[in-house]
């Protein structure tokens, strides 16, 4: 059905409103928030604008593989290379880089690709990170930057069961265990290179990886008592690690 011109203005303005206030106001009162509550409520909007985070995408292409690529994974330097090699990825809506599995697109009738860390180190390396980009949550320490952040508690179960910002139980660590299990391939997070290299052959695609980390950060080694903080709120991602390396792992 064509739109008349009224419809059209309709529309543009309607874009143009929704843009302003995602990116601009929301981030804004979401800065000021974020001191009193201790939240992240200023980066609501423009993800949600910039579509990280939805569960709600379609993969038009049943051939082509969707990456779902958590924090802290190399995913920057594995989209680079996957480029470069002409592979069939799956771009999301705006170029989103951190989505879950979409509810609309079940891992037993698409294609998802996804990298595995150990949650202990991923989680780690994310709070470090976050620390170096002066988020305010990290100056009260590791303990209440988890407790406050759902994206620090069990993200791998979150994003697997496609069920984002929920707490995780056994029903949504069942979801993304299944879910896993019908992934097209897992890349194991201290093999990427080589691990790549297989998933680019198991698609018969002509390959030339050479990862080099965009994001890669140093820091000093986690310690004993920050080791057992990450354990104590990543209990599930630890189990479905823990399942991953002994029934999924390439």
């Amino acid at each position: 059905m064509k739109l008349t011109y009224r419809q059209k203005i309709n529309n543009f303005v309607s874009v143009k409103l929704e843009k302003i206030l995602l990116k601009k106001i929301s981030p804004l009162v979401g800065r000021f928030l974020d001191k009193i509550f201790l939240t992240s409520f200023s980066r609501l909007g423009v993800y949600f604008y910039h579509y990280h985070d939805r569960n709600d995408y379609i993969i038009d292409n049943h051939n082509s593989l969707c990456f779902v690529h958590l924090h802290r994974t190399a995913g920057i330097s594995i989209r680079e290379n996957l480029k470069k090699n002409n592979f069939l990825l799956f771009i999301l809506p705006k170029n989103s880089f951190h989505n879950p599995v979409s509810l609309y697109c079940c891992p037993s009738e698409f294609k998802y690709f996804t990298v595995m860390r150990n949650p202990l180190d991923r989680v780690y390396s994310q709070y470090k990170i976050s620390k170096r980009r002066k988020e305010p949550i990290t100056k009260y320490g590791l303990i209440n930057t988890i407790k406050n952040q759902h994206s620090f508690k069990n993200l791998a179960c979150q994003y697997y069961s496609g069920l984002t910002n929920e707490i995780v139980d056994e029903n949504i660590f069942s979801l993304a265990k299944k879910n896993l299990e019908n992934f097209f391939f897992i890349i194991d997070f201290n093999n990427i290179e080589s691990d790549l290299e297989k998933m680019l052959k198991k698609v018969n695609c002509k390959y030339n990886i050479k990862i080099e980390h965009s994001n890669h950060s140093s820091y000093e080694k986690i310690s004993i008592k920050d080791k057992e903080v990450i354990k104590v709120y990543n209990y599930w991602d630890l189990k479905l690690y823990e399942y991953y390396e002994k029934y999924l792992k390439n």
